[in-house]
């Protein structure tokens, strides 16, 4: 599937209507940010988590978990998924494109976006399609910008290019025992994590831990944070500064439950509850400043309670 990379926007003299999707695939829409006049600060970068759409293994009700048997194409999405995953990148760039216009109609400044993504099939295909439709909705909103019904003005949204695969993005081992085996098998490892996060999945003295994932989740976090979000952070009181970067990280839902879970720095934070942050199939969030989600996700793992 090629990529349209760059695609920008300021050729729109003339502005456009807003319309702001609300389908219930994009959980909890965040308050749209403000602009700063700080020069100090460093640009914001933003973080959201999108879990793959549906998968045949989904239909199928089995535990696909190991890297060998994930990556293989009879596990990647179901049809029902790939439609899940377009409507993702649509909402990403309803997101991104309008963010900050309510605060000020003339917020222009041109955000960069970068996937990133388990090296799963079904993840790599729902990274594929949400990036593909996430042009096609950019460059829709470019096209409509210079009709005479227009009345705002859009972003200017730069794709980095195709998804980058990220092995710390991959699902969590649930062991060899559990392996294919019945989804159901799910539920007693959740007990046990509800527990104590250092325990493995019950009987799987080869599955991951939840700490284990959140270290490898919070390491990944801190070298994008160098990579991408400098030291920009939103401020105090709901402000925060213009965003320049997004970064999507395409992953599972115990990855992402946990990611979220140590990246949270709040009220059931704990990777002990790392289930209240579980995300459906092809839902989309946004969890914050990457750079904050790194530093707090760094202290969680360490300590297994959430940093205040």
């Amino acid at each position: 599937m090629c990529l349209l990379h760059n695609l920008n926007l300021e050729a729109a003299t003339s502005t456009h209507t807003r319309t702001c999707c609300r389908d219930p695939i994009f959980s909890e829409r965040a308050r749209e940010s403000e602009r700063t006049n700080s020069s100090e600060m460093a640009p914001l970068c933003l973080l959201y988590v999108l879990r793959h759409g549906r998968s045949l293994a989904n239909e199928a009700s089995l535990i696909v978990s190991s890297e060998e048997n994930g990556v293989k194409p009879e596990y990647a999405l179901a049809p029902a998924g790939k439609e899940q995953a377009a409507a993702a990148g649509k909402l990403l760039a309803d997101e991104l494109l309008w963010l900050g216009a309510d605060a000020d109609a003339d917020a222009t400044t041109a955000i960069r976006v970068t996937f990133y993504v388990s090296p799963f099939s079904r993840t790599v295909e729902t990274a594929a399609i949400a990036a593909q439709a996430f042009e096609e909705a950019v460059a829709s909103a470019a096209a409509a910008a210079g009709t005479a019904a227009a009345t705002q003005t859009p972003r200017v949204l730069n794709l980095a290019g195709p998804p980058r695969v990220e092995r710390a993005l991959r699902e969590r081992w649930f062991g060899a025992a559990l392996e294919l085996q019945n989804h159901d098998g799910y539920s007693p490892a959740w007990a046990s994590d509800a527990k104590d996060p250092s325990s493995r999945p019950p009987g799987q003295g080869d599955g991951e831990s939840v700490r284990e994932v959140a270290a490898r989740c919070a390491e990944l976090l801190q070298r994008l944070a160098e990579r991408h979000g400098g030291a920009g952070s939103g401020g105090e009181g709901g402000e925060e500064q213009e965003a320049q970067e997004a970064i999507v990280l395409v992953s599972h839902g115990d990855t992402l439950s946990i990611l979220q879970a140590a990246a949270s720095g709040g009220g059931g934070g704990s990777l002990c509850e790392h289930r209240k942050f579980g995300l459906s199939t092809a839902e989309l969030k946004r969890v914050g400043s990457l750079p904050d989600a790194a530093r707090k996700a760094a202290e969680v793992a360490a300590t297994g309670v959430a940093a205040r």
